[in-house]
């Protein structure tokens, strides 16, 4: 799941504040204002977002439509959230060279969203679970070094090809730490998914090419514990070792745990 620490867990409450205050109100509270003088217009779409020291001011100009065009609550998150993340983890929405659209998911998260587009769902250990197979998130997936690793292992476990077998398995577990965020080693998709579980199991094998095509999957948990978590030397201050407990979703609090199982495939050459 996504990390961490202070600015990460005071930004999820003020969008907290915020979600509520959209939800309950009659009318969205943010809107889509349009210039009488389209000229400045330099595209079809221009977002500008400008963040201060009290809240983020942000302004939507969509060229040809007029008038003021109301916003749902879930896309006023959206917005905020790319925004006061990008200030203080830029990491966390770094989409450059990716292929899928990673941001939603955060929204999908901290709204109780679950959208049929994103995969098929459905309940594990009483945990609301959705398995993606959209190539766009595999390939992504698949570009991050820690990918590479999983192969590699996989191949100096079973290093014999001869006696590979049809379900061979190896697990790789990917590891967050706070020295990659800061060295700029992470993007979007260490950014929200943290930590996360690597599976790669072995298909029928091609004896006469010496490839293995092999199912990948990566298991991940979205929920507050892990998105509040703390470091060391707080956890001994404090006595907790996040901020925020976990709520199940549907609850009337934001942010509650739903957990994403990626399957894709790939060939491993021997």
């Amino acid at each position: 799941m996504f990390r961490n620490i202070s600015h990460l867990f005071l930004l999820f409450l003020t969008l907290f504040f915020l979600t509520f205050s959209s939800v309950f109100a009659s009318t969205p509270t943010i809107y889509d204002q349009v210039p009488q003088d389209t000229s400045v217009i330099d595209s079809a779409v221009s977002t500008n977002v400008t963040v201060s020291n009290t809240a983020p001011v942000i302004t939507y100009d969509q060229s040809g439509d007029t008038g003021r065009i109301p916003r749902t609550p879930s896309e006023n998150i959206e917005i905020l959230i790319k925004s006061a993340v990008t200030v203080y983890y830029p990491q966390f929405v770094d989409s450059r060279f990716m292929e899928a659209d990673w941001i939603p998911l955060y929204n999908i998260w901290f709204l109780n969203k679950e959208p049929k587009e994103l995969g098929t769902w459905t309940i594990v250990d009483n945990v609301p679970t959705v398995a993606i197979t959209d190539k766009k998130f595999i390939h992504d997936l698949q570009s991050r070094p820690q990918y590479l690793q999983a192969i590699n292992k996989f191949k100096i476990e079973h290093s014999d090809f001869s006696k590979i077998m049809k379900n061979d398995t190896t697990e790789h577990s990917f590891i967050y730490t706070l020295d990659g965020a800061i060295t700029g080693r992470y993007n979007i998709v260490e950014g929200f998914l943290g930590s996360y579980l690597m599976k790669i199991t072995a298909l029928e094998k091609d004896t006469s090419k010496y490839v293995v095509p092999v199912k990948f999957e990566v298991f991940n948990c979205s929920h507050w514990q892990s998105g509040s978590r703390l470091p060391p030397n707080f956890i001994q201050i404090i006595g907790t070792p996040y901020l925020v407990p976990n709520v199940p979703r549907g609850s009337i609090f934001p942010g509650g745990t739903f957990c994403q199982q990626f399957i894709g495939s790939d060939i491993i050459t021997y």
